[in-house]
Parts: structure tokens; sequence; C-alpha cells
């Protein structure tokens, strides 16, 4: 067998200035997409096959998608969610409308404006999806969202094939993001939570690239790469407003290493080394401002809703009966009931309604309360959370067994009873990624830093929100967690062949004096 040949298939090129070129990067990854496409072929399929969404949080952004490509305003129709939860797939979205009212024109106004929907950046995806392809059916627009996510796996994984991760590597978390989000479509094919985990790693690619290409050394570059990611993470946040601090971790970290990396550049003055990262800075709040203000601010305002966001409030109230447990029984508070909030809500103002503009600040007070009257209850809630976080992954791993990816790696899942030990795992990543730095190039080094310091933040959303596993919400979770099992699998088996290979060597007559990448095995 040729070494060289082992070598680019098995084993991960970390090293400075090693990494592939841009044509064996485009080539790798050509051959990893057509492995992935034969391998996880039925898992690429739109699983939804005989209706719409299935639930009222799908329909609810897919009916504010269609009436803003339709009507031209954000809107919301209760006679339209409840016609796509049970629309067959091969219905045209143009001919909605119609069916619901006689005329597009008495539909349209007969909608209402809303206000309060926390999937804008989706809506808007969607909308532009529909107005490109007018006749599309509900099935091709939800083939439009598998492929939309196909390439932002596939552009994570070229990334880190140039950055030099091995081929296998590659294949298998190409292979592990495709299944994960196939289960993911089973439920929300529609929804943001399909998207909850290839925005953020497309993120983290770009910045690692933008790392890796020296962007951050120069002028244009920075100004462009800092209002990109401003842009860009803007978007993310305006898919899941809990991710404001996943972007601005990321962004953080990439000034970090951005800054430390010309620091140590002794061909620019102190003034430049100041300076661009403070360039950094300000373009990324003006991507930012310009989302906001352009996507965001321009909505209509509405009396009934007043948040454009997701009220984190809310959630961190209503999140306190799970687990069970007395204090919130004792003052009702029932996970997934939304207006079960309400209760709290109208303790602190009778004449809140709900999410109102004082909605919010309600429930903040309520919650500042009971950790001041009950603050031994309130402990002990956050330490039975910490501990059940993606504990029973074990029982709905069974449903995703089909495949011998998950079935493997996840085994890991099944020896961790703490879900302490994931946010523990996560922060040792970012230290031993940190500690690379001198010897591996930087971009490489910021994934590392970068992916496991999301995966720490989003495990301890899980321990303060939702413990329980949820496919929906925890997806990018579980992807960070086996990605973690396939590093440590790649670590293993690259370190056998490369004592292989000296083995071999060592048996091989020198005096022939073959390169160490030539037939070892032969």
């Amino acid at each position: 067998m040729n070494t060289h040949f082992l070598k680019w298939v098995f084993v991960s090129r970390f090293k400075q200035n090693q990494q592939r070129s841009w044509k064996e990067s485009i080539f790798a990854l050509l051959v990893i997409a057509f492995c992935t496409i034969i391998l996880s072929q039925k898992y690429l399929d739109n699983p939804v096959k005989e209706q719409g969404p299935v639930d009222l949080h799908t329909a609810g952004a897919l009916a504010l998608s269609i009436n803003n490509a339709l009507c031209h305003k954000i809107a919301y129709s209760d006679s339209l969610v409840d016609f796509l939860i049970t629309a067959p797939l091969n219905t045209r979205i143009s001919t909605i409308p119609t069916l619901l009212a006689g005329t597009k024109n008495t539909y349209c106004e007969n909608v209402r404006p809303i206000n309060a929907h926390e999937e804008y950046s989706l809506m808007y995806t969607l909308t532009a999806i529909i107005k490109i392809n007018p006749n599309i059916t509900l099935k091709g627009l939800g083939d439009s969202l598998v492929i939309l996510r196909f390439i932002c796996v596939l552009f994570f994984i070229f990334v880190l094939l140039h950055l030099g991760i091995s081929l296998v590597l590659g294949l298998f978390l190409s292979n592990l993001a495709i299944i994960i989000l196939y289960h993911v479509h089973l439920l929300y094919v529609y929804s943001m939570y399909s998207f909850l985990l290839p925005l953020p790693v497309v993120l983290i690619a770009f910045i690692a690239l933008a790392l890796d290409l020296k962007l951050h050394k120069r002028l244009v570059p920075v100004v462009c790469v800092g209002f990109l990611i401003g842009f860009g993470g803007a978007f993310i946040i305006n898919v899941r407003t809990s991710y404001l601090p996943l972007v601005f971790c990321c962004f953080f970290l990439y000034c970090c290493f951005s800054w430390f990396d010309i620091k140590r550049d002794f061909g620019f003055s102190k003034k430049w080394k100041m300076l661009l990262p403070a360039i950094s800075l300000c373009t990324f709040l003006l991507g930012y401002n310009v989302f906001q203000r352009s996507f965001i601010a321009s909505l209509p305002a509405t009396t009934e809703y007043a948040h454009t966001y997701h009220v984190v409030a809310h959630s961190l109230l209503l999140s306190l009966s799970v687990p069970e447990n007395e204090l919130a029984k004792r003052e009702g508070f029932i996970w997934g009931d939304d207006y079960s909030g309400l209760i709290p809500a109208r303790k602190i103002d009778p004449n809140i309604n709900y999410l109102d503009k004082n909605y919010e600040s309600a429930l903040w007070i309520y919650y500042a309360k009971l950790w001041l009257f009950y603050p031994s209850e309130m402990l002990e809630i956050y330490i039975n959370k910490s501990r059940a976080l993606l504990r029973d992954f074990y029982g709905y791993k069974k449903n995703m067994e089909q495949s011998n990816l998950i079935k493997i790696v996840g085994l890991f899942c099944d020896y961790i009873n703490d879900g302490k030990v994931y946010f523990y795992l996560f922060i040792m990543c970012v230290f031993l990624g940190l500690l690379c730095w001198s010897f591996w190039n930087i971009g490489i080094v910021f994934f590392l830093v970068a992916f496991f310091s999301i995966g720490a933040l989003i495990s301890l959303e899980g321990m303060i929100i939702m413990p329980y596993f949820v496919i929906g919400y925890h997806n990018l979770l579980l992807f960070i967690a086996l990605t973690l099992v396939l590093g440590l699998f790649q670590l293993f088996f690259e370190s056998i062949i490369n004592r292989g290979m000296l083995w071999c060597l060592e048996k091989k007559d020198l005096t022939l004096k073959k390169p160490y990448n030539e037939n070892c095995f032969e």
C-alpha cells in the first residue's frame, strides 16, 4: 500500500504551512460529498412525504413567510395555519390564498399584521425561495431547505479539509451531521430548529478560514470580514435568540486570535496592532446594526405583541418545571404551556397581557423574587437540571440506531450520567486547543476553541432551560459531543498509523534511502 495515499486519507495535517491546497481541498470535498450521498442517501431526502408541518409552531413560521411573499406584509392567519397542518405536500403555495378565500386580494385583506416571532431570518429565507420560484409546492420548499442545509454542511467540511483534517474524519463528520439533521427534519423541516446546527458551524468555519488566509492583517479584508461576521451573526440571532452569546463569543475569539497573531508579527507598528482589531469591532457592530435596522427594526409595530425576539424570562421561568419539583407545582409553572407564564406575570401586574411590552419585565421581577424567597429550592432545581443534561439520549438513540455511525459513536453518551461532564469536557478541549497554537495553524486552533466554547455555552443553556434531550433543541449540542468522540477515534487510529509507518521504516533497508512517503508497506 502506498504510504502517501494512506496518510492522505487517514492522517490530519494541522501543522503550520502544511494544510491542503485549494485544489486538493476541493477534490477531497468532492470525494466526501460523493461518498456521503452514497452512504447516507436515505438521510438526504426530505422525510416529510404526505402532508405539511405537523405542529402549530412550524405552521406559524411558514404562515408568516407565505403571507410575506404573497401579500407583501408580515401577517398571520389562523385559517392558513390550520390549512398548513394538514395540507397535501403537492399544494402549490401560490394557490393557497384562492383555496382559502376565493381570491388572493380577499385573503390578503383579512390577514392580520403581527410582530411576535423569533424566526424572522428564517421567514426572510423562505420568502426569498417562494419569490424566486412562485410555483413551488410545499414539498419543493422543504426540499430546498434540505439542500440549503446540506450546502452549509459541505462548506463546513470544506474549510476543515483545507485546515488539515483527514478525509476519513471529514467523511464521518459530514455523515454525522446529515443523520442528525434528518431526524430534526422528521418534525421540523420548515422550522428554525433544523438550522440550529448548520448556521453556527458555518459561522465558525468562515472565521477560521479568514484567520487562515491572514485576512485580519490587511485593512480592506478586515473591514469586509468584520462586517460579514456582524451581518451573519445578526441573521443567526434572529433565527434563535438564545444564540446571541454564541455569536458574540465567536467574534470575541476572532478579535483575540487576530490581535495575538498581529502582536507577534514584527512587521506591524504598535498603532496598527491596536487599530486593526478596533476596526474589526466597528465593522462588526456596523454589520450587526445594518441587518437589525434593515430587516428587524422596519417590522410593523403591533399593540398585541411587543417583541421581535424570543422573550428570555418566559422560558427561564417556565423551565423551572423541568425536572418536576414542588416549587413549580406550587407556582403553577408548566413547560410547553406558553400561557402559564401569565400566572406569575399577573401577580406582578394584573393588567399584563401575553407578550405585551411589560410581560418580560414582570417575569424577571418574579424570577428574582423566587431566588429571594426560595434560594435552596431554586439551587436544588438547577443542580438536578445539570445532572439530567442529555441523560435520556440513550432512550432516544434507539430511534436513530438504523445508522451504525450513531449506534457506535453514541455509546460515549451512554456512560455519562451527569450532564456537567459535557461542560467540563468542552472546557478542557478549549484549553487543549489553545495549547496547540504554537505548532498548529491558526485556523484549526480557532476552530477547536470556538467549536467547543459554543459546546460549553449550549450545554450551559441546557442545564438552565431544558436538560431533557429534544432533537430540535439539542441537535447542535449532540453534534459537538459526538464530534469530540470522532476526534478521539481519529487521534487513536492516527497514532497507530504513525507507529506502523515508523516500525515499517525501521525494518526496511535504509541504504535505499527511500522517502518517508513512498511504498513503505510493499
